[in-house]
């Protein structure tokens, strides 16, 4: 029987509804077991904090007065790129591993290679490519001279066994394609970069990443990793063969498939509501 005694305006006779999968359809009845109520009581709670939300108050106010504010925009995107993420979320391969041709200057080319990473080349032209730089293994907030001497500390455990010292750094980066490259911000490509490059450091080796913006006329953002040829738990030098390139590509676009479905997860849940 309804109550009398609620005001038109409060009165619960409309029905919201969706069609989900059975898989989300348990998930939200195990987080609402979790919770310890019903499955219905969650989604009101869920939609009430949502009204209270700053976020939720500017994209409600927005509808209410047919106005389409920044909130809205961004919301709406936000709901483009999830729906883009269901279609192509399936991309077997996320991008590619490039082994570039790489100039040898033995004593120079660690800061060099450094530098062009990170963009902090004299005179640098190329400064807006960069969207952010980071490491593994080194100091990387002190600022790059300092990562620079950093590497050349860890170079100077290496005993050549030739005459010729050869390589001191390498070069290689990670070109996203054009689908992933619409479905990650550059926000997500910084958290991205710095969870690829802990591959080089399980292993012992310095790195630094640069993230890149997309070259002209292409959509892909690219990762630009500096590493140091000299491992820093036994002084012995990188070795690396095609087979290793692969086995590291396939990683590559292991963490970067995994990353999307968490981002992709994320955006399918409310952070404000706990579990």
């Amino acid at each position: 029987m309804a109550n009398k005694c609620k005001k038109p305006s409060e009165c619960k006779t409309a029905y919201l509804g969706m069609r989900i999968t059975p898989k989300q359809k348990e998930c939200w009845e195990n987080l609402a077991k979790i919770k310890g109520m019903s499955s219905s009581q969650m989604l009101k709670e869920m939609f009430e904090s949502f009204w209270k939300d700053q976020i939720g108050k500017s994209i409600i106010h927005g509808l209410l007065l047919k106005q389409q504010p920044k909130s809205l925009i961004r919301m709406s995107r936000l709901l483009k790129r999830r729906r883009r993420m269901g279609r192509k979320v399936n991309v077997k391969n996320p991008g590619i591993l490039i082994i570039p041709r790489q100039e040898f200057n033995s004593y120079g080319e660690s800061e060099k290679l450094i530098r062009y990473v990170t963009r902090t080349r004299r005179n640098e032209k190329q400064q807006k490519d960069l969207i952010s730089y980071g490491g593994r293994g080194v100091q990387a907030g002190l600022g790059i001279e300092s990562v620079v001497k950093q590497f050349k500390l860890v170079q100077g455990m290496y005993e050549p066994g030739y005459r010729e010292y050869g390589r001191h750094c390498y070069h290689e980066y990670y070109c996203l394609n054009d689908q992933y490259s619409q479905l990650l911000n550059e926000r997500s490509m910084d958290v991205l970069a710095f969870q690829l490059s802990q591959i080089y450091w399980d292993k012992g080796y310095q790195v630094v990443y640069g993230v890149h913006r997309p070259d002209m006329g292409q959509n892909r953002y690219h990762i630009h990793f500096a590493v140091n040829t000299i491992c820093l738990n036994n002084g012995y030098k990188w070795n690396t063969t095609k087979s290793d390139r692969e086995k590291r590509q396939e990683r590559f676009n292991s963490i970067t498939k995994y990353y999307l479905c968490e981002i992709h997860s994320h955006l399918l849940c409310w952070r404000h509501i706990p579990v």
